[in-house]
């Protein structure tokens, strides 16, 4: 996933998300610092958001139940932080899953080593699904992985 396919699908959200905390179209433009004629376009989808406001958008409402449903990622943030920091793109072939965003690749000890499966990066979370740590690379999660199994099976 890159920044415009994170922009395409964010765009397409700002409606139900303003819907959702009941603000109106001049009360959305306000807390996104754009006009009410441009929320007005992006919700009609004759223009997408800029990036600057995707990244203001999800970062306010990050709790938004909308937004966690479409990613499986509680933590928009560090999703957004994943893609800008990583030119992150998605083999075509992939489509958007409903629910099954994380692979578990191991489990041992009270501990799940997953890896997302739409910007493959990889996790460990606990039983609680707390998110322990997180690395775009494989055998860094890996080893903490093994890390952490060792440490807590003590």
């Amino acid at each position: 996933m890159n920044e415009q396919e994170l922009v395409k699908v964010l765009s397409s959200k700002i409606k139900l998300v303003r819907s959702e905390f009941k603000y109106n179209q001049d009360e959305m433009a306000s807390i996104l610092g754009i006009s009410k004629k441009t929320i007005v376009q992006i919700e009609k989808d004759r223009q997408l958001a800029s990036w600057p406001v995707i990244v203001t958008f999800a970062s306010i409402f990050r709790d938004s139940s909308i937004i966690q449903q479409e990613f499986g990622e509680e933590d928009i943030v560090h999703l957004l932080q994943t893609i800008a920091r990583k030119n992150i793109h998605l083999h075509q072939s992939q489509k958007w899953m409903n629910h099954t965003f994380w692979k578990v690749i191991d489990e041992q000890n009270g501990l799940i080593l997953q890896r997302h499966v739409m910007t493959h990066y990889y996790r460990i979370v606990d039983q609680l699904g707390e998110r322990l740590f997180s690395s775009f690379y494989k055998k860094s999660a890996v080893k903490h992985f093994k890390e952490m199994t060792a440490y807590y099976h003590k």
